[in-house]
């Protein structure tokens, strides 16, 4: 007898597996025509009911929506409670014990690469984001950190919900506290005028994609990505230049891999945004827009106090969360300096960065004085978010990006945060 639950009324069922010769599709016995008797079974009976995915075999099919739509019917990604990369086995995926690392889709298809698995995603119109699954041996599933002593755990959520992941404070150290703060998920404009400039969208391109982005060499926004890496001599993108490397090559290698960032874009990250026609959740080019999905934990160091860690294995390239405060003025950034202490403040200064490469290109003098290129400052002092607390390192794990969504003005990138290598559970961030 096999105990199946069906996941309308969770009663238990059993199936008896007749040795007779008279079978019907209730009874079938699976060490019988495994061509036709036993697709018509699974097809028929098992898949509309019941969730019996990995005792089945893989049975050759065309995949649609229907391989994972029982699966996924009470799925949301929009709070997670538990380590992102779990979610998938939540949904009826499992891993293959295999080399390399495979994993066996709610139909019992087997795919071993991250690109089979985002088109897989992508055919079945899955609520599952590839960003919550992984490659190689060096990202453990396991150990997730949440066995420390919970009588130091002294703040439940930082972000008071704003966040689709609680962010836990500990302090096993001493009675302190973080310093008081308003959270927000988004930037503040000080004043209107900046407000303005800031929303200002005129400028910004889109792409007319309708495939998830997937097809770069379409894609406006993931172009645009390229564009200004070769328009500014971005490093890496040189050295693919110049070993000849195709045109696919380099759209497929620059940016975002499967929602991971593997390496720095001195020039920026264009993310697809709300002029697109491309899906707003399952898009390949849509990541810090939808903001934290990780567990991390603010804690107290002996040494350098506050900061974050890992509460699971990260695998490199991934975002982490952005650095949001308040948007002033330079100028308004040193007066308030003069009345409280700036270590919050951050300068947006690739407006500079961009001007000082084009112009010592070009052999023309650079006006350090010019006041329209003047950049903005981002101040977390009395607004911000968790990004406030990662803690500066001579040998960081994690890279600052500069990426451009709603606006593509220079002087407005969002400040976003990526793991530079694998991080490990328990480890700290900076």
């Amino acid at each position: 007898t096999k105990k199946l639950r069906d996941r309308s009324n969770t009663k238990q069922l059993s199936i008896q597996h007749q040795q007779s010769s008279s079978t019907s599709n209730e009874q079938v016995s699976i060490a019988t025509s495994r061509t036709n008797i036993l697709t018509t079974y699974y097809t028929n009976i098992l898949l509309p009911k019941f969730r019996m995915l990995n005792a089945l075999p893989s049975i050759s099919h065309k995949c649609s929506r229907q391989c994972v739509l029982l699966a996924e019917e009470n799925f949301s990604p929009r709070k997670i409670q538990t380590n992102p990369f779990l979610l998938p086995f939540e949904c009826d995926w499992s891993i293959v014990d295999s080399k390399p690392r495979g994993y066996r889709t709610p139909c019992c298809q087997i795919l071993y690469s991250l690109d089979d698995i985002e088109q897989y995603l992508y055919r079945t119109q899955s609520k599952l984001s590839i960003k919550f699954f992984i490659d190689g041996v060096l990202t453990r599933f396991q150990p997730s950190i949440d066995d420390y002593d919970k009588k130091f755990l002294i703040i439940n959520d930082l972000s008071n919900g704003h966040e689709n992941v609680k962010i836990p404070v500990y302090n096993d150290i001493d009675n302190d506290r973080p310093d008081n703060f308003n959270y927000i998920t988004k930037i503040r404009p000080i004043d209107n005028r900046i407000a303005a400039a800031l929303n200002d969208n005129n400028a910004t391109s889109c792409c007319d994609c309708i495939d998830n982005c997937n097809d770069r060499m379409k894609c406006a926004c993931f172009r645009k990505t390229l564009n200004q890496a070769q328009i500014n001599h971005d490093p890496l993108v040189m050295e693919k230049e110049k070993n000849r490397y195709t045109l696919a090559y380099m759209l497929k290698t620059t940016g975002y891999q499967r929602k991971r960032l593997l390496n720095p874009i001195s020039s920026g990250v264009y993310e697809c945004n709300s002029k697109c026609s491309c899906h707003r959740e399952h898009c390949s080019n849509r990541l810090v827009q939808q903001g934290l999905f990780v567990h991390l934990q603010l804690f107290k160091d002996k040494v350098k106090g506050w900061g974050l860690r890992a509460l699971h294995d990260l695998p490199r390239g991934t975002f982490l969360c952005q650095y949001i405060g308040e948007l002033l003025t330079s100028e308004q950034g040193h007066e308030r300096a003069q009345s409280m202490d700036d270590k919050y403040q951050t300068s947006l200064d690739l407006v500079k960065q961009v001007h000082y490469e084009i112009n010592n290109e070009d052999g023309d003098d650079i006006d350090d004085d010019d006041d329209d290129d003047e950049p903005y400052v981002v101040d977390g002092s009395l607004f911000s978010n968790l990004g406030k607390y990662f803690n500066h390192s001579c040998e960081p794990n994690m890279f600052i990006q500069n990426v451009f969504i709603e606006s593509h003005d220079l002087h407005f990138p969002n400040l976003a945060l990526f793991t530079r290598t694998h991080v490990k559970a328990g480890q700290g961030i900076n």
